[in-house]
């Protein structure tokens, strides 16, 4: 991560505004976004192979160790994907009630289970382990975190980012939570000053030790603390857009 971005290598694809990449220790998966679909990469980052028409905006993937199987969320749709021979195919799909006229960014598998962040005011909690996604919970959440960008636990904390409020107004948040129950009294720690955001926090992911957050908007950087303190690094940050940043994001939202 201290390596400058210019010096990293690109994977010789076209993509669109994807959001996520998850992988086996053998292949890469990817969320095309911007085409609506699902671009499998070798160990090598080279072209793989490519599902077309996955859903609706496919906004993120994770991989579940314990099903050996790769999720991908294009609400209100789940696409479970698994491997055969080194080959990846569509295992199934399920269409969640829960989530309609929902626009869900974010997916995680915390303590067994999945958890949906949504624009419903609500987490919602399935059981994928059997295929079924039955509901197991259901958690509200108040106004200030309709719009929910992801969720991650860590150690005794439950991690949650946001962009909208319940009239849609951008609001952005970046809070913390021993017990989800308690979201709707808003008895939350307020993260958003602390980690000195300026724009939209939006997923979150662990490893070196470290979370790692990346934020998007006016400001686009990538910062990372520790678990037991909130000091931040900042690894990349780069402020304001010029008109290509601009075009191509017009270009990404179709």
């Amino acid at each position: 991560m201290d390596r400058p971005i210019e010096k990293w290598s690109t994977v010789n694809y076209e993509f669109a505004g994807l959001h996520s990449v998850a992988s086996d220790g053998e292949i890469y998966v990817v969320d095309n976004t911007g085409d609506h679909e699902v671009v499998v990469l070798d160990s090598n980052l080279n072209f793989k192979q490519k599902f077309s028409q996955v859903g609706y905006r496919p906004h993120k993937t994770i991989y579940d160790p314990v099903t050996q199987a790769f999720y991908v969320i294009a609400a209100p749709t789940v696409f479970c994907f698994k491997k055969a021979g080194g080959i990846l195919y569509l295992a199934y799909q399920k269409s969640l009630p829960s989530l309609q006229n929902s626009y869900v960014r974010s997916i995680q598998i915390i303590d067994g289970a999945m958890y949906f962040v949504s624009g419903t005011n609500k987490i919602v909690v399935a059981n994928h382990a059997d295929e079924s996604f039955d509901v197991i919970k259901e958690i509200a959440v108040p106004n200030e975190l309709s719009g929910m960008n992801d969720i991650y636990k860590i150690a005794d904390y439950y991690y949650l980012t946001s962009t909208q409020n319940s009239t849609g107004a951008i609001a952005p948040k970046c809070i913390r939570i021993k017990d989800l129950d308690q979201l709707a009294s808003h008895q939350y720690e307020d993260l958003y000053d602390v980690l000195g955001f300026a724009g939209t926090p939006y997923f979150l992911e662990v490893f070196d030790g470290r979370i790692f957050i990346t934020e998007i908007g006016d400001v686009s950087r990538i910062i990372s603390f520790t678990t037991d303190s909130l000091v931040y690094k900042t690894h990349f940050s780069f402020i304001g857009a010029n008109d290509a940043d601009i075009k191509r994001s017009d270009m990404y939202a179709k």
